[in-house]
């Protein structure tokens, strides 16, 4: 967990991951204005993987994980904020 000033940061929203009886909550807030989603479409499993070995992708106690099996939420700023003029 990162600690920081909250009212400085604008609520992107959460995810909820149900397993069994229990579950998983990630809330994101970010000082940025654009999200990167990945989804592990690219696990061993995942079609079209260019240039991938087709080694499974192991986890903690050996776990291995297939297509789809992890997720990444990444703030960022737009891929092309360098060539955009912003009047902030």
């Amino acid at each position: 967990m990162i600690h920081c000033n909250l009212e400085s940061m604008t609520y992107l929203g959460y995810i909820f991951y149900r397993v069994s009886a229990g579950g998983r909550v990630m809330e994101t807030y970010t000082t940025q204005p654009g999200v990167q989603f990945y989804t592990g479409y690219y696990i061993k499993g995942g079609v079209g993987k260019p240039g991938a070995s087709g080694e499974d992708f192991c986890g903690k106690g050996g776990s291995k994980y297939d297509q789809y099996s992890g997720l990444c939420v990444e703030t960022q700023n737009y891929p092309d904020a360098p060539n955009k003029v912003t009047t902030k």
